[in-house]
C-alpha cells in the first residue's frame, strides 16, 4: 500500500534527521564544555528527548520491517500446523498492547501538557506525545500485516 510506504519513508527520514540533530547537539555541548568552559544547559535535556522520540519512532520501523526482538522457541517446539494459530495469537496480543499503549500514552501526554520541562520550558506532554503517535503508527502497520497475511492465505 502506497500510503504505508510513504509513512514508513517519512518516519525513517524523521529518525535520520533526529539522529543527526542529537549527534550535533551532543558534539556542540562537548566542544562548548571542554574548549570554551561553558555548558549549554539545554543540550542534555534536548538530546535525551530526541533519543526518546528516536526510540519510539524506531520501534515503529522495527515492527514494519519485522525486526523486533522476539522469542521463537515456541515455533521450534510446536508442530508446524499450529504456527498460523500462534502467529494470529501474537498479532492479537500485540494489537491489545498497542491499544492500551495508545490510550494510556494519550492520557499521559494530555495530563502532562501543562508541565514545563526543567531546562527547555517546553511542555513535557510534547515529549510524551510520541507514545500515542508511535502506538498509532504501529497499529496501522500491524493491521496492514494482518490483512496481507489473510489475503495471502486466501490465494
Amino acid at each position: 500500500m502506497k500510503a504505508l510506504h510513504g509513512l514508513t519513508t517519512v518516519v525513517e527520514r524523521i529518525c535520520v534527521l533526529m539522529t543527526i540533530a542529537m549527534v550535533l547537539i551532543v558534539f556542540v555541548q562537548v566542544i562548548a564544555r571542554y574548549l570554551f568552559r561553558h555548558s549549554l544547559t539545554w543540550s542534555e535535556e534536548l538530546a535525551r528527548y530526541i533519543l526518546v522520540w528516536i526510540t519510539f519512532l524506531g520501534s515503529t520501523l522495527a515492527l514494519r520491517h519485522g525486526t523486533h526482538i522476539g522469542v521463537d522457541i515456541l515455533f521450534q517446539v510446536i508442530p508446524t500446523k499450529f504456527h498460523k494459530i500462534l502467529m494470529t495469537l501474537n498479532c492479537i496480543l500485540i494489537g491489545l498492547f498497542l491499544t492500551v499503549l495508545l490510550a494510556k500514552g494519550a492520557a499521559l501526554a494530555i495530563t502532562t501538557m501543562s508541565q514545563p520541562s526543567p531546562a527547555l520550558k517546553v511542555p513535557i506532554g510534547l515529549v510524551y506525545s510520541v507514545v500515542p503517535i508511535s502506538a498509532s503508527i504501529m497499529l496501522l502497520f500491524l493491521i496492514y500485516e494482518i490483512l496481507k497475511r489473510m489475503a495471502s492465505q486466501e490465494s
